[in-house]
């Protein structure tokens, strides 16, 4: 059992890099209509069932409202796979992803995890996806047609690696919290060269996701406000320095007309502004104001029919495609199948029962991240409050980018929020445990007087 729970961590651990540097490209390695997803899920289930030491993770609430909001969404689903087939059980993952926030969490209730999850991170993330990511997204839209793709799925093929902007802001994100707050409790100075390319590529990815996605740009500019106050004014100005001397630079080739053509939306300063600008106010870019207008008119329908219609309390379920069924449809293939909201993707498939667990479940998962980050520091364990704030900061860029883009319906965005979720949970865990462990110290060491 034991090798078979070592050979788990592995596997997972290669999923999740495979998600992260391949994209949607790696979420379609597989025999269809099973994907590597499918083989991880059954793993992750098949772990749980032979170790019930996961049930610790019911000490606390938010594993109990996790549990409710599957079980909600397994009635949801089953109901509707004689109607819909395999594909309620892929709309499915939204709620059946959570099996890996159980599997992580159990994972990580043990302090000593940590020190290698923080190991493995810096060693595959902190430098190699910063250069990976806009070299692979600028590559697969300079050089689509020569990029080799799998025989199946959507658009005639997927291509064996597509990365996402917004997927890029969520990890991104995580790195910067990872470098500002985790790095300078664990790891001693890195050399400057290191730093000078670390930021270089971290502003050129920056600058990729601000000029291509709005919602993952609102996701970094997010996790920038909430580190802004709870890091060390040096490195901070330093960082901003870096950033204002990048941005200069990429303000100089905008002016001078240089622009990397990546679809609709350039690579330049002034895409950047229009992104901004276009969330508060009209845009007078029409491709801009035109997605802007036709979301804000699927979720105003999907308000529509569950709080104030018919779907109240059931959802139209999983199986069906909403985007036909509520008339949004964009896609020649019919691929798309849900709106760009996860959170209202709840909403809709769910009723507002299911949106109202993932709201509280959500809130109190953050609200006990926030909790936990203050007392430690109130305390003067700065090491232990660093984790949790990288595990908040990134589950924030994640809920975010989720606002605005089909992020947790999919492997590469869905599988690594659960992650993140859980690695929250045995977080808390572990350090209740550590806690408890100190009680018990401190009331059997002997006092003056006895």
């Amino acid at each position: 059992m034991t090798f078979l729970y070592h050979w788990y961590i592995r596997f997972l651990s290669v999923a999740l890099i495979g998600y992260a540097f391949g994209g949607r490209g790696f979420a379609y390695l597989g025999l269809p209509p099973f994907y590597i997803d499918s083989i991880l899920w059954l793993f992750s289930f098949i772990i749980l069932l032979l170790k019930p030491g996961w049930l610790r993770l019911l000490y606390s609430p938010i594993t109990w409202l996790l549990l409710i909001f599957m079980s909600w969404g397994a009635i949801r689903t089953f109901i509707y796979i004689p109607e819909y087939g395999l594909n309620a059980l892929r709309d499915g993952v939204l709620w059946s992803y959570a099996i890996f926030a159980l599997a992580v969490g159990y994972i990580l209730s043990r302090k000593e995890m940590w020190y290698q999850l923080i190991r493995w991170y810096e060693k595959w993330f902190f430098v190699r996806y910063i250069i990976w990511a806009p070299l692979a997204f600028l590559i697969y839209y300079l050089f689509n047609t020569y990029i080799p793709r799998w025989p199946w799925g959507p658009g005639g093929g997927v291509p064996i690696v597509q990365l996402k902007a917004g997927d890029i802001a969520v990890h991104i994100s995580g790195i910067l919290s990872f470098a500002l707050v985790v790095l300078p409790h664990f790891y001693k100075r890195r050399p400057p060269i290191k730093w000078i390319i670390f930021w270089l590529f971290w502003f050129i990815s920056f600058a990729i996701v601000g000029s291509k996605n709005r919602g993952g740009f609102l996701s970094i500019l997010t996790v920038l406000l909430l580190l802004m106050f709870h890091i060390n004014p040096l490195r901070w100005t330093r960082m901003m320095l870096i950033g204002f001397i990048f941005l200069a630079f990429f303000s100089i080739f905008s002016m001078m007309g240089v622009e990397i053509d990546v679809g609709k939306r350039n690579i330049s300063i002034t895409q950047m502004t229009d992104n901004v600008i276009s969330i508060l106010i009209p845009s007078q870019s029409t491709s801009l104001e035109g997605t802007k207008k036709w979301r804000l008119e699927w979720w105003r329908k999907i308000v529509n029919y569950t709080v104030y219609g018919p779907y109240f309390w059931s959802g139209k379920g999983f199986g069906i495609n909403l985007a036909d069924d509520d008339g949004f449809q964009v896609t020649d293939d019919h691929s798309l199948r849900s709106p760009h909201n996860g959170h209202l993707t709840i909403l809709a498939r769910m009723g507002v029962p299911g949106f109202a667990l993932w709201l509280i479940m959500q809130i109190w998962f953050a609200a006990a991240l926030w909790w936990n980050y203050l007392k430690r520091r109130w305390h003067g364990l700065y090491r232990e409050a660093a984790l949790f704030l990288w595990i908040l900061t990134y589950w924030l860029a994640a809920s975010v980018n989720a606002a605005f883009d089909v992020y947790l319906e999919g492997p590469q965005g869905g599988i690594w929020f659960w992650s993140i979720f859980g690695a929250g949970l045995g977080l808390m865990l572990a350090e209740s445990r550590k806690e408890h462990a100190r009680l018990i110290v401190s009331h059997s060491l002997p006092t003056a007087g006895r």
